[in-house]
């Protein structure tokens, strides 16, 4: 006898296969239609659906491009010129939607990602290496034991002396992460003048998660790939609650972002894509969350499903 649930999780996979082929531009036009009148209806009526929720991963190949903004594709090269002068610092700033490459005097290289600032400190290579992080940036640190290379990021510190990881500290997001790609990273929580020791020896695909509110902090060995697939110009949603998503979509897609939903939860979702359309993203969002992602006058709205 087939049971209910049989039948759910069959019709759970034959709508992911054909929101897959749709993503792919490979479906027939009754089911294009059936797709584009399922989504365009979700701001008329409630209905229930069944969606993947917690940590999916979620991976599509490339979509025929629709509304697809790309990042800007300038670089900054930064030796001893100042991009700006603030106090006793020197600032290099990336906008919205942009990535610059930064070489600092002792050939550190250091690439900012979108809506992103590096604030260097004037007395930089005299005794130590320190800068300050503001957003994401994928580091490759020149070796020099003498000097080790500091980055602070709001309450975390990270300390290094040769190697390349990298640091997600946006100050709209919920946490700050920290990557290794290779070498050897140290990084403590500094509060109140003292800097506590969260990590020592962390190597390859080891990363620490930090959780700005509760302090509570959560050590992972992953894939490095979908970490800094961004700099690829790719979207990687990772372990993110809504209102990271809409921080993020901002960010790459250099759009406003409204979220209307007011629904708190705690879920989190993991989500990588490969250069699909903003059309697909969307509609894989709306899938996987129970909001309705939508794009209208140049900018992205969250909202209810059925409002």
């Amino acid at each position: 006898m087939v049971s209910l649930e049989m039948l759910e999780s069959k019709k759970q996979q034959e709508i992911k296969a054909i929101l897959k082929r749709y993503t792919q531009d490979d479906v027939s036009v009754f089911e294009r239609q059936a797709v584009d009148h399922w989504y365009n209806s979700l701001g008329q009526q409630t209905s229930k659906k069944t969606v993947y929720r917690s940590s999916v991963y979620v991976k599509y190949a490339a979509a025929a491009c629709f509304l697809i903004i790309s990042l800007a594709s300038g670089w900054l090269y930064y030796a001893n010129k100042p991009t700006k002068r603030t106090g006793r610092e020197l600032l290099v700033s990336s906008a919205r939607g942009e990535q610059k490459k930064i070489i600092l005097a002792d050939g550190s290289e250091i690439l900012l990602n979108s809506q992103s600032d590096l604030r260097v400190s004037q007395d930089f290579g005299q005794q130590n290496r320190k800068v300050i992080l503001i957003g994401e940036a994928l580091f490759k640190i020149a070796k020099d034991k003498s000097r080790p290379f500091i980055i602070q990021s709001g309450a975390l510190k990270t300390r290094v002396v040769g190697t390349s990881f990298n640091i997600s500290a946006y100050p709209e997001m919920e946490r700050i992460k920290v990557s290794v790609l290779s070498g050897k990273v140290m990084v403590f929580e500094s509060s109140g003048g003292a800097d506590k020791l969260l990590a020592k020896d962390m190597v390859f695909s080891h990363t620490i998660s930090y959780d700005k509110r509760s302090r509570k902090t959560e050590f992972k060995i992953e894939e490095t790939g979908p970490i800094i697939s961004w700099k690829e110009r790719k979207l990687y949603i990772d372990n993110a609650s809504i209102s990271d998503i809409a921080v993020q979509l901002k960010q790459f897609y250099n759009l406003e972002v409204n979220d209307f939903s007011k629904l708190h939860s705690t879920d989190k979702y993991t989500i990588r894509f490969d250069n699909e359309s903003l059309k697909s993203v969307l509609l894989v969002l709306t899938l996987l969350t129970k909001r309705k992602f939508s794009y209208q006058d140049h900018q992205i709205n969250i909202s209810k499903m059925g409002t």
